[in-house]
């Protein structure tokens, strides 16, 4: 049999396929591959059938022209060779993925076969020459590629560029994901009451000890989308999925719900509920136990019935323990159900109507932990995602003590809520330049909610800001198997990246968060940092006008791209400087910016702006290689000292 490669590509791809085809061949490689447009006909088939049935290896190439092709050539040879891979034992050497840009591997639609190899990111000449190099060891018998993705996550140590992204199989921990249930309501305004409910069940399946949950920010991220349960089961690393819709007319509401089993689409449970508003509590506890109960006996051998009345009961007092401090009155519920739903969307207008509706619920209820919880976010959110007030030193001030304040009074209720913990942190960094009070109360977040990933994610955060870059990236690979498609635990990975002076795959991390949310402002913002340290001045400059604009400041960004184009990067620089208002972090960028030109008492200048204006991008003064050029001068380690950073 040929030693011969097949390398199998959409045409939109050629070029690529040209550069990859070429290195193979340059280490002596034989290579299959025909730049031909004209594919399909009796012999072209014939022809293809009897390649790939004779290769040594097949080489499939991933990318965003994949992606949006559901019909090409190239999936009649995906299926060629995954028919002829099942005649093969389980350790052959014989798939080769490899993605040639920023295609997100756990979305990828392509053969379950593809996955139980490790691919390989080629995006470079040099990540090119390092593939053809492992392929001739493969060839010749020095190397295998029988590694399952599993075993070879990436790491900061990784070579540069080279980012292979594990799909893990689900384990025998009962597991589920939640997705947002269908809002089969008249009005599409009770969304945020079907998106909520399935929400608050989450949330209390992901507290019973042994059952592990997908993360929120994943499970719903099919909402609206044709995929299949198997598809989603496998992207989320869960063996059962719950699927319900919700239909509610005035006081009434219908609530249906099932169970599935992934692997082979069985329905373990169903049932459907019609009461009125004021029992919704106990339509939740029952749907939990319920779901506990089939998971348990269906993935573990235990009762598959529940019947027992010593099962049950065990299941029913675990589940009560859960919402011990979840409070008894409906309507408070209902409005924070709503206002959670409003402050997920982070906008200025959403943020202001789900803290209206928080306060509503406070009077009602004014000792419910989760309320003081909801209110102390929201005030945190006004200083992050406004803005207004994010350059309004006296209300921003005001704002953080509201949110701590808030979160004192959560944990005075429940010490085990585990987000208030965030706001003191917060508040005590920013205010106080307390590094010790901030490393306590995000440590006692996450002993609180361990298996949380927006928690895992924000303990990461201090530890990226003080160095601690391997533990960081230990919390982060975590939190991304809990929550593979949240965007920002890649857009804090791109962070981690850039501070640990891996600016290639900070840009890759910044461009995967961003494709799993086009609008996510904060990413194109380190997108920016990113292509800046690199001298991609193009996409540097791009970047920040498109977080302007997606902050809104349309003004702003237009005048930016026009500067750059006209006159360059350092014109560039002078017009964020003057524009500073402008841009996310604005005196922060400010001052890289008057750091680059060589004006450093501006840029030490800015800084001190930061401090005063409680501006969060502070935290990355000790590590962020935007700011090299002011590390010689005696005001840096001044100013590190000032801000209480750690040894």
């Amino acid at each position: 049999m040929t030693q011969a490669i097949f390398l199998s590509y959409a045409s939109q791809d050629a070029d690529s396929a040209r550069r990859i085809c070429d290195a193979l061949r340059a280490a002596g490689l034989e290579v299959w591959f025909d730049q031909s447009e004209l594919r399909g006909g009796d012999a072209w088939d014939a022809s293809i059938r009897k390649q790939i049935k004779e290769c040594a290896l097949f080489v499939p190439m991933i990318s965003s022209n994949t992606q949006a092709r559901e019909e090409g050539y190239f999936r009649f040879e995906w299926k060629l060779a995954v028919d002829r891979s099942h005649l093969m034992a389980d350790n052959k050497a014989f798939f080769f993925p490899i993605v040639i840009d920023d295609t997100f591997e756990a979305a990828a639609k392509v053969p379950d076969r593809f996955r139980e190899r490790q691919w390989t990111r080629v995006t470079s000449d040099q990540t090119t020459e390092a593939f053809a190099t492992r392929i001739a060891k493969v060839i010749d018998g020095s190397a295998s590629s029988g590694t399952n993705a599993a075993s070879a996550p990436p790491t900061l140590a990784s070579s540069p560029g080279i980012i292979a992204t594990a799909t893990t199989k689900a384990d025998d921990t009962p597991s589920v994901a939640v997705l947002a249930f269908a809002n089969l309501s008249a009005s599409a305004d009770d969304e945020y009451f079907s998106d909520g409910l399935a929400d608050e069940l989450l949330n209390v399946l992901a507290k019973i000890k042994g059952l592990r949950v997908a993360a929120r920010t994943s499970a719903f991220s099919f909402k609206g989308k044709q995929t299949t349960v198997e598809e989603i089961a496998r992207v989320l690393n869960v063996a059962t999925v719950l699927d319900g819709s919700v239909r509610k007319s005035g006081n009434r509401v219908r609530i249906s719900v099932q169970l599935i089993k992934a692997k082979d689409g069985f329905q373990l449970w169903s049932e459907s509920y019609d009461r009125m508003l004021e029992d919704i509590f106990a339509v939740q506890d029952d749907i939990a136990q319920a779901v506990v109960t089939r998971l348990r006996g269906a993935l573990l051998g235990q009762s598959e019935t529940g019947n027992e009345p010593e099962a049950v009961a065990a299941i029913a007092k675990e589940i009560a323990e859960t919402n011990a401090h979840r409070g008894d009155n409906t309507e408070v519920q209902r409005l924070l159900l709503e206002a959670r739903f409003l402050l997920q969307q982070r906008t200025t207008e959403s943020i202001a109507r789900g803290i209206g509706l928080c306060e509503q619920a406070l009077v009602l209820e004014p000792d419910n932990a989760n309320t003081h919880a909801e209110l102390s976010t929201g005030r945190l959110f006004v200083t992050m995602y406004t803005g207004q007030q994010r350059r309004d030193t006296t209300t921003k001030l005001r704002l953080m003590h509201r949110a701590k304040e808030h979160a004192e009074l959560a944990l005075a209720i429940n010490p085990n809520v585990a987000y208030a913990y965030k706001a003191l942190g917060y508040v005590a960094w920013l205010t106080e330049h307390d590094a010790a009070a901030r490393i306590e109360a995000h440590e006692r977040a996450l002993a609180v909610a361990p298996d949380e990933p927006e928690i895992l994610r924000l303990a990461s955060l201090w530890r990226i800001d003080f160095g601690r870059f391997d533990e960081a990236h230990a919390l982060l690979e975590r939190a991304k198997k809990l929550d593979p498609l949240s965007a920002l635990i890649p857009g804090t990975e791109t962070i981690l990246a850039r501070f640990a002076r891996r600016t290639d795959e900070s840009i890759t991390f910044a461009k995967r968060a961003l494709e799993l949310n086009p609008d996510l402002a904060w990413a194109f913002h380190h997108l920016a940092y990113a292509a800046w340290i690199a001298g991609q001045h193009d996409l540097a400059a791009e970047s920040f006008a498109r977080t302007a604009e997606l902050q809104g400041n349309v003004e702003f960004a237009s005048r930016c791209r026009q500067r750059y184009a006209e006159a360059g990067w350092e014109t560039f620089l002078r017009a964020i400087i003057a524009d500073r208002s402008g841009l996310y972090f604005g005196d922060y960028t400010a001052a890289a910016a008057f750091a680059a030109l060589g004006d450093f008492d501006a840029a030490f200048a800015a800084l001190d702006e930061c401090v005063a204006n409680y501006n969060q991008a502070i935290g990355g003064i000790k590590f962020d290689p935007v700011l090299d050029p002011l590390r010689a001068d005696p005001r840096y380690a001044a100013l590190i000292v000032r801000l209480g950073f750690p040894e």
